[in-house]
């Protein structure tokens, strides 16, 4: 279909919705352009065979809308959604709908305050991110750590004058491999620039002082980079032949594991007890570099904020001795547990932690804070399979929380405790950490509150749950696979249940809902055609962990597909398994 087939055609029903975005349409580019007027805002969406123009205006007046430019407003009126921002709705259909092979943010204009725009709660990753603000118009140092933050993105272009009033410096790491700047560049920290950015392939930064260009490239010439392919420097004076000097490369004996081959290095590495390679990651900058590319065996990493602060603590699990000639593998677990408490005595009466300053003290650069330079250090040198965060209290600031300068992608994201949290909390720790799973166990001190979870393959909640939208949920997450929801009414099972049936996810594996005083059948099943199911009870009880023989069983059949589902309800709560074509033939 053309492109603008496609969108009319995704309008007419949430049916025809799923199957536009079902089909994977795939689109060249979408570029959100937000002009220095805001009349001129729009959408560049480019087909492989046309470029289209989707105004984003808060012009009422179609005159003044980007000349030859799709009337954004007219498009979203169009899609059966609630929304309090055409923009948003628009780009969020747009975003669920195709499949774009390059995204693209630019903004050429101060927008206030730029941590509320529309887009953020839509999309925070893109290949690349332009910010151009020319003329009288400077950027604050608040708004350009958002940018670098918050969003993640392959590429930054940064062309504006910092209000550097407070001599702000940025010192964290980028997550990119392609960094322009230009118009101020005293708030980039290079010290170490290198190190915190091991992916870095391309830089070009403009009218940087030379003592900084010999400093960058000691840092290259010393190892520090591996993937670096080029760094370009402008100056409208031009640099001093100054700028090489004493850039030459010190000759160091190597040590006996060195002059091994690279294979063997990396086997001996993979071999060594976990705290004898944190320890030799710390000897120099390419021991530090060996043990990351020897991807040292780690099965998980999970950074523990407690109830009491000083029991906050890293703990990992190592995996020791794999036997690839037994079918059923072999594996000896390593559990370490290090202290990141900011006290020197503990709660804890079990075994006692490994002291996290001190092995932040081994580690050579300059950080403010040792619980940050040491997470940075292992989440470098160590591959984890899993990597979580739990948190077990209200943390002050948490929008400050030394974590997120560091990774903000998790496996998964757990907030259980006892202290009510506000919406802002919740927020900024939903909106901050992403990851496929959550853990959430709390109270909400706000009973109006709603909160629409997105990109989620998991979801366990208890405590309070009025605080979540179920309105559309599993549209907004179609990846969705496991649900685990306590005291969650009767209707909005029902309506989940309907969701399933008319096809908005096809990866759901299965529902599980608790409920002290039990379930009413009749409200769950009601309007949902039900069959008599084809389970017999010993496969059942296999199935269903909670399965009574005094509870309702039917089956249930999606319409796109056909597929089954067994609903159980009883007095504990209703549990629902959605069937693979596999598993029906054993029935």
């Amino acid at each position: 279909m053309d492109f603008m087939d496609a969108f009319y055609f995704s309008t007419l029903s949430k049916r025809s919705k799923q199957l536009v975005h079902n089909a994977k349409y795939s689109v060249m580019s979408i570029d959100f352009m937000f002009e220095k007027n805001s009349k001129n805002d729009h959408i560049d969406v480019a087909t492989d065979d046309k470029w289209l123009k989707i105004s984003l205006s808060d012009s009422n007046d179609h005159s003044e809308r980007y000349p030859n430019s799709i009337d954004g407003l007219k498009l979203a009126s169009l899609i059966n959604e609630p929304s309090d921002d055409y923009r948003k709705k628009l780009s969020t259909h747009l975003f669920f709908i195709c499949h774009f092979r390059d995204t693209k943010v630019c903004i050429m204009r101060n927008i206030e305050p730029l941590c509320d725009l529309f887009l953020w709660s839509i999309q925070k990753t893109f290949r690349c991110i332009f910010v151009t603000l020319t003329g009288s118009i400077s950027m604050k140092p608040e708004d350009l750590q958002f940018v670098l933050n918050s969003l993640e993105s392959r590429t930054y272009c940064l062309n504006f004058t910092l209000d550097d009033s407070s001599n702000y410096k940025y010192r964290e790491q980028l997550g990119c491999e392609h960094f322009e700047v230009s118009g101020s560049i005293q708030w980039l920290d290079t010290d170490d620039f290198l190190e915190r950015n091991p992916q870095m392939k391309y830089f070009t930064l403009d009218d940087l002082p030379g003592k900084q260009i010999n400093d960058l490239l000691k840092q290259w010439i010393n190892g520090q980079v591996n993937g670096l392919e080029s760094m370009d420097f402008f100056n409208s004076f031009g640099y001093p032949d100054e700028v090489l000097k004493m850039v030459e490369q010190q000759k160091t004996p190597k040590f006996g594991l060195l002059k091994c081959p690279f294979a063997l290095r990396e086997e001996v590495i993979r071999n060594m007890e976990f705290m004898d390679t944190f320890h030799f990651s710390t000897l120099s900058k390419r021991s530090k570099q060996m043990v990351h590319k020897a991807k040292y065996q780690t099965m998980f990493i999970a950074f523990r904020f407690e109830e009491d602060s000083r029991d906050d603590h890293i703990e990992m699990e190592i995996k020791h001795g794999e036997d690839d000639h037994i079918e059923m593998e072999i594996k000896h677990a390593e559990n370490l547990k290090i202290s990141l408490s900011d006290s020197n005595d503990s709660s804890e009466t079990d075994q006692k932690p490994l002291d996290g300053r001190k092995l932040a003290s081994l580690i050579d650069g300059t950080s403010g804070d040792y619980r940050k330079k040491l997470s940075a250090h292992l989440l470098f040198i160590f591959h984890f399979e899993v990597i979580s965060v739990q948190i077990g209290r209200k943390i002050e600031n948490v929008d400050d929380l030394f974590l997120w300068s560091i990774r903000k992608q998790f496996d998964s994201v757990g907030i259980m405790t006892q202290q009510e949290i506000t919406p802002e909390y919740l927020q900024l720790v939903l909106n901050t950490a992403k990851a496929k799973e959550y853990y959430l166990d709390f109270k909400m001190d706000d009973l109006n509150f709603k909160y629409q979870l997105k990109d989620c393959e998991s979801l366990d909640a208890s405590g309070s749950i009025q605080w979540l939208d179920m309105d559309g949920i599993l549209q907004r997450n179609p990846q969705m696979k496991h649900i685990h929801l306590e005291e969650l009414p009767g209707k909005h099972i029902n309506d989940l249940l309907k969701q399933w049936i008319n096809g908005q996810v096809t990866d759901l594996e299965n529902l599980e809902f608790f409920n002290r005083r039990g379930y009413r059948d009749h409200v769950i099943l009601d309007g949902i055609g039900t069959m008599k199911t084809k389970l017999k009870e010993d496969q059942a009880i296999r199935i269903f962990m909670y399965w009574t023989n005094d509870g309702r069983k039917v089956d249930i059949q999606r319409k796109i597909d056909g597929k089954f589902a067994t609903v159980h309800v009883n007095r504990l709560g209703c549990y629902v398994h959605m069937w693979h074509e596999s598993e029906l033939s054993k029935i």
